[in-house]
């Protein structure tokens, strides 16, 4: 195409890989939608960028957390390691539930027992579906006798992981 246009030298560029790529489909997507006909007028695939449409259904965003479900611990406990390193608690966890989970995501019960937890490390390598947790230090602060909150007090060599 005639002249030294931005858009031209898109065009020329796509048609020289197609013809140095003949087994390759060669497909231009931009937002511009003149660009996008004169590419199809030159036989070139063009499609527009999606990108930036919302997403219909925001369910399936990544939370950043689960919830674990009742009787987490009962089906997971007996099949669990843990150990202690520099002074914080880990636990491996295997089973179905771990392959959803991804590395930092927070999770949480959701009975009384109010355990929290950050996700370390997961593996789901030859079927493994394992993980490493770390539970988050949980900071109790005593009430004065008039019912107020004391300042929080924190273990200067616990590190806070949630």
């Amino acid at each position: 195409m005639p002249g030294n246009k931005a858009d031209n030298n898109i065009l020329g560029t796509a048609v020289a890989l197609q013809g140095k790529l003949p087994d390759t489909k060669i497909i231009m997507v931009s937002k511009d939608i003149n660009l996008r006909i004169k590419a199809t007028a030159l036989g070139i695939s063009a499609e527009d960028y999606h990108n930036d449409k919302v997403l219909d259904d925001t369910d399936l965003l990544f939370k950043g957390h689960h919830e674990l479900e009742d009787g987490f611990w009962d089906n997971h406990g007996k099949q669990m390691d843990s150990w202690i390193e520099e002074g914080r608690t880990f636990y491996r966890i295997t089973g179905p539930d771990v392959e959803n989970w991804s590395p930092n995501q927070f999770l949480h019960s959701k009975d009384e027992s109010g355990f929290s937890a950050v996700v370390r490390n997961v593996d789901d390598t030859d079927d493994k579906n394992e993980a490493i947790i770390e539970p988050c230090v949980t900071i109790a602060r005593p009430l004065t006798r008039s019912g107020v909150l004391m300042p929080a007090t924190v273990n200067k060599t616990m590190p806070s992981t949630c």
